[in-house]
């Protein structure tokens, strides 16, 4: 379910929550069939969604639809191992995004500035590693 403080919320942004809550909702569908069809690599996976406000310092002025995805691997991993390797993967993750992620978001009726975490948790909760991705021009710098 997709969390915002309702201060301030104008239609629009029910609407976006609205919209995010299906985007989500489908997401967690795709996950448990994911697990089904890796069983042993990852104890549990899991997508939220929420409408958040920037104030334009880092990112552009006003609300963005962000989704998490976290993964929890099984077992105990070699960290430092696992790290290079998602580091290594972060090109595609970032084309996830654009061409998967991003259209389905908006396919939903998901609108405006769109991000996305990818976390990843040892199975001994040892380590973390996330990465962020976001669409065209939600950066102040862009």
């Amino acid at each position: 379910m997709a969390v915002m403080t309702l201060t301030g919320c104008t239609q629009s942004d029910q609407d976006k929550v609205e919209a995010l809550d299906r985007y989500v909702a489908l997401e967690r569908e795709s996950l448990a069939v994911f697990l089904a069809q890796n069983p042993g690599i990852y104890r549990e996976a899991t997508v939220e969604g929420e409408l958040r406000h920037f104030d334009g310092e880092i990112f552009v002025e006003g609300s963005h639809a962000y989704v998490e995805f976290t993964y929890f691997y099984a077992n105990a991993l070699d960290w430092p191992s696992v790290e290079q390797e998602l580091d290594g993967q972060t090109d595609t993750l970032d084309q996830v995004c654009r061409e998967s992620v991003f259209p389905a978001m908006r396919a939903n009726g998901v609108e405006g500035h769109l991000g996305v975490a990818w976390t990843y948790i040892n199975g001994n909760n040892s380590g973390r590693w996330d990465y962020f991705c976001h669409s065209d021009g939600a950066l102040v710098e862009e």
